[in-house]
């Protein structure tokens, strides 16, 4: 009896060692792209923001006139930045384009983005932006 216990309590050691050694696992998938590490120019935020700003991620997107598609990337980048719990205030999130316009709605829903009038800082983020939207760490 008492090697049978031994035997069921060693089972799931055991078995997670002969997994880990014999049965490896392939590769996961991302869904993201890395691109190679180099210095962002900088973005041209007022005083005030560029404190806010100093030593965060920045989650940027473009868009010009925010229509039904940009508020409900905004929606979804706020969502993102309400799941890192704690850590929210590490990420702000910010709107580049030719004079951005956002709609009385849209700023009542999204009080902490910050617009600018500006182009992407580097043609590399300025084609991902026209699709997607870019995370810098600082």
């Amino acid at each position: 009896m008492i090697l049978l216990v031994a035997i069921v309590c060693a089972a799931p050691f055991i078995s997670a060692w002969v997994a880990y050694y014999f049965f490896k696992p392939e590769g996961g998938s991302s869904y993201g792209q890395l691109l190679k590490t180099q210095p962002v120019p900088t973005l041209p935020f007022s005083a005030q923001d560029a404190e806010r700003v100093k030593g965060k991620w920045l989650l940027i997107q473009q868009d010009n006139e925010c229509e039904k598609t940009c508020a409900e990337t905004l929606y979804a980048t706020r969502q993102a930045r309400t799941m890192l719990n704690k850590e929210t205030d590490r990420l702000v999130r910010v709107l580049i384009g030719n004079n951005p316009k956002l709609s009385d709605e849209v700023r009542r829903a999204h009080p902490d983005v910050i617009a600018l009038n500006s182009p992407a800082p580097t043609p590399e983020i300025a084609g991902l932006l026209n699709t997607k939207t870019v995370l810098i760490d600082p």
